[in-house]
C-alpha cells in the first residue's frame, strides 16, 4: 500500500503539468483514499481496531479495490508523464518558412 501511494505521488508529480484540474483532482483523490485505507489497516494490525472476520474481509476487499484503482491511475499518469509533447505545429511552421 505504501509503495502504491509513493508510486502514485511520483507519477502525479511528473505528469502534473499535462493534467487538467479534474485529472489532478482525481489522482489526488486516489492518494487520499490510499492514505485512509492505509491508516485503517495499520489500526487493525496494531490491535487498536478489533474487527470480526467478516468485517475484516470487507475491509480487505475495499483495500484491494482502492489499491488496484490507484495502480491503474499510476500507470496512466506514468504514460502521460513520459509522453513527449506534440511537435506537429512546430514542424508545420518550420516547413512554411
Amino acid at each position: 500500500m505504501a509503495s502504491a501511494l509513493n508510486d502514485l505521488e511520483e507519477a502525479l508529480g511528473k505528469a502534473s503539468a499535462k493534467l487538467s484540474r479534474q485529472g489532478k483532482a482525481a489522482a489526488e483523490g486516489w492518494g487520499l483514499q490510499l492514505n485512509k485505507q492505509l491508516a485503517e489497516l495499520k489500526a487493525i494490525l496494531s490491535g487498536k481496531k478489533v474487527k470480526q472476520t467478516n468485517e475484516l474481509k470487507k475491509v480487505l476487499e475495499e483495500v484491494a479495490k482502492v489499491a488496484k484503482g490507484a495502480k491503474e491511475e499510476t500507470k496512466e499518469l506514468k504514460a502521460l508523464g513520459s509522453k513527449a509533447g506534440s511537435v506537429a505545429s512546430s514542424k508545420r511552421s518550420k516547413g512554411s518558412k
